[in-house]
């Protein structure tokens, strides 16, 4: 067992994940998270058909208070991955088998007439606790823009020094290698 430090936080949805006690990586590809294998390998929705969002998306950046929140293994290592409404955020520990320990859980509901999104948060410490954004997504990319836990919707896609708690996420869709 080993201790993996995240210097990263997201929103008020990571607040809770300092440090992730991970475990060493099954040797079996059966063990991998169903909906993480599932997503990865199914096709790649098309934009404009509902549950645009589904699939496995990987971190190009992460803004807050004006600065960029993500190191290089960071960003390598996590994936975000919405499906049927959930929306969960994972640390992988062996990418090839998309094998790795869920950081955050919530459930996700669309506007897609105004391109809100409100997450719930369905375990850890801010559990029942909503977060409100703003998204765009075309086949390939995804932009996410939301404030602290429980804040007012942003209005733009920035997270400048003055608006504390505020991130601006940009997501490419995962490739399978």
């Amino acid at each position: 067992m080993r201790y993996v430090s995240l210097t990263i936080i997201f929103g008020g949805v990571m607040a809770s994940v300092a440090v992730a006690q991970v475990q060493p990586a099954p040797a079996p590809a059966t063990t991998a998270k169903p909906e993480l294998r599932a997503a990865a390998v199914g096709g790649v929705p098309p934009a404009s058909k509902p549950g645009a969002l589904d699939g496995v998306w990987m971190p190009k950046s992460c803004q807050s208070e004006g600065q960029e929140q993500l190191d290089d293994k960071t960003r390598s290592a996590l994936r975000l991955s919405v499906e049927h409404g959930e929306h969960k955020l994972y640390f992988l520990t062996d990418e090839e088998k998309m094998i790795g320990k869920r950081l955050s859980k919530s459930a996700i509901t669309l506007d897609e007439t105004d391109k809100t999104f409100e997450l719930t948060i369905t375990d850890g410490i801010n559990k029942d606790q909503k977060v409100h954004g703003l998204y765009e997504v075309t086949d390939q990319a995804l932009k996410l823009c939301y404030g602290p836990v429980n804040a007012a919707r942003p209005t733009t896609f920035d997270a400048p020094k003055q608006k504390l708690g505020q991130f601006n996420e940009e997501w490419t869709r995962y490739k399978k290698k």
